[in-house]
C-alpha cells in the first residue's frame, strides 16, 4: 500500500485566546473496516490568529477512508 500522513488544523480566528481545547481525529476505512487510527489530546490555549496541527502518521493502505475531526 501507500504511506500517508493525515492531518487537520485547529485555528483560532477570533480576537481572544481560546482555552481548554480538546480534540480527536479518527481515520476509518478499508472494505472490511480493518483500518482504524485515532489521536486524542488537549491543548491549554491557542492564541488569536494562531493554529495547531493534529497529525496521524504512518497510515498504510489503498482504499476508501473516512476522516473525522472533532474539536
Amino acid at each position: 500500500g501507500y504511506s500517508n500522513v493525515v492531518y487537520g488544523i485547529i485555528s483560532n480566528i477570533g480576537d481572544r485566546t481560546a482555552y481548554n481545547i480538546t480534540y480527536e481525529i479518527t481515520i476509518q476505512g478499508r472494505f472490511n473496516g480493518a483500518i482504524y487510527h485515532s489521536s486524542v489530546g488537549a491543548l491549554n490555549e491557542i492564541f488569536p490568529n494562531s493554529a495547531f496541527p493534529i497529525i496521524i502518521t504512518d497510515t498504510h493502505g489503498f482504499c476508501p477512508i473516512r476522516v473525522d475531526m472533532n474539536v
